[in-house]
């Protein structure tokens, strides 16, 4: 049986005057000195402070860097890498952009297989005149995948990874892909919430619940500072008239809103939160000095030098069929 903390200590009363030193008779007395008794503490091991210096130095290197253009340059000069054509080695780079979508069992589990491609982008970066044009994929595209005949184009990543959803666009689309990136969902969240939460304006009312995906969504209309969870229900909701198309809109509308929170000075604290969220759920063949070269890319885009699309087509029942002319000419302007 647990013995009670409320055991009493026989010895001398404490004084109960709020000045203790001072006598009976109400007489100032020194008080005698005590000399405090203090635990020797160990020293950390060399290993554990050295780590802890130099994740400290890697964030704060980070930071200053975002905030500051001219370090920023500096870097550049001291660390070629550092600038984005020389750390892709060309003037242009196309990206594959995937966001993996996961699935649920009756429970509520989340299953570990058998997710898909709930967000696919197509990115042609201009690495020397800093523009970037997006083509988001709607995930009911038709597409041919092989050995699974025509299905929507977002289970090309749940039969064979980003491997095969990189081959399928590049063939949908005639346009070479250099390198994939596939983000897990729980990266958007946490990244948002990192960032404090984003501005947007709702045009109406967004609600839908979908037991099986793990969704319960429910945003009502007009101007909204969403957190990691509403803001994935806001980029995911897809349950209107114009489904996949609407839903396409409005993560280029989330990322907009995006890009003007990152500019804000606030911003340059949440750098650390937002690169740890990224790193964790983050697949990519880039190399990490490509990634830091995307993130002052990035940095530098505004509203005028970044324009997005729809990947052309039109809708058959369910399903987008991408129109052919229409994506030669996006492949020949792109290729310019």
């Amino acid at each position: 049986m647990p013995r009670p903390l409320d055991f009493a200590v026989q010895g001398r009363t404490a004084p109960t005057s709020s000045q203790p030193w001072r006598t009976p008779d109400g007489c100032l007395a020194p008080p005698r000195a005590r000399r405090k008794r203090q635990r020797r503490r160990r020293p950390a091991p060399i290993w554990r402070w050295l780590r802890t210096t130099a994740a400290v130095g890697a964030v704060c290197t980070v930071a200053v860097a975002a905030a500051f253009p001219s370090v920023r340059a500096a870097a550049a000069a001291v660390w070629p890498a550092a600038s984005p054509a020389a750390a892709f080695g060309q003037d242009h780079v196309r990206l594959l952009l995937l966001g993996a979508d996961r699935d649920y069992d009756a429970r509520g589990r989340r299953l570990e297989k058998g997710g898909r491609a709930d967000t696919m982008i197509l990115a042609d970066l201009d690495l020397v005149h800093n523009t970037a044009h997006l083509c988001s994929i709607p995930r009911d595209t038709e597409a041919r995948i092989p050995g699974h005949g025509v299905r929507r184009i977002n289970s090309a990543f749940a039969y064979g990874g980003t491997e095969l959803a990189k081959s399928v666009v590049e063939d949908l689309t005639g346009l070479p892909i250099d390198h994939t990136v596939a983000v897990d969902l729980d990266a958007f969240k946490e990244a948002v919430d990192a960032l404090g939460g984003v501005d947007v304006v709702v045009d109406k009312p967004l609600r839908y619940t979908d037991h099986w995906g793990g969704l319960d969504i429910n945003i009502p209309a007009g101007p909204q500072h969403l957190n990691g969870e509403k803001a994935m229900q806001f980029v995911r909701f897809r349950h209107d008239a114009m489904a996949d198309i609407g839903r396409a809109r409005r993560q280029q509308q989330f990322m907009r809103s995006l890009g003007s929170s990152l500019k804000r000075p606030a911003a340059i604290a949440a750098v650390p939160g937002v690169l740890g969220a990224v790193s964790r759920h983050t697949t990519t063949d880039l190399t990490a000095a490509q990634m830091v070269a995307l993130g002052r890319f990035a940095s530098g885009l505004n509203g005028s030098s970044l324009s997005t699309e729809t990947l052309p087509g039109s809708f058959h029942g369910s399903r987008w069929r991408p129109d052919p002319d229409a994506m030669k000419q996006m492949a020949a302007r792109l290729s310019l």
